[in-house]
């Protein structure tokens, strides 16, 4: 079901999706069913469950951005869509 629902609602062939799915497994090899569920959700609806209250939303993410170091060997963010337009 999340992957017709991530296919049809954001108009992604099954190549994009595959090289996403690849992408990340080469990326976290220990992937598991749920972290592939946990990605497609994400790349579907977004941040949208933690944004019920949008100032506080901000905050939170302010607060964990000036609480974690950048890694050396990891970007900063990594794409959840095919489409590179939504990120996390």
């Amino acid at each position: 079901m999340a992957l017709f629902v991530f296919l049809s609602y954001k108009m992604t062939t099954v190549q994009d999706l595959l090289e996403t799915l690849d992408t990340h497994s080469a990326h976290y090899p220990l992937m598991t069913l749920q972290d592939i569920y946990k990605l497609l959700y994400q790349g579907v609806l977004g941040p949208e469950h933690l944004m019920a209250e949008p100032d506080a939303f901000t905050g939170r993410l302010l607060a964990e951005l000036e609480a974690v170091s950048p890694a050396v060997d990891e970007p900063p963010y990594e794409p959840v869509r095919p489409d590179g337009r939504l990120r996390r």
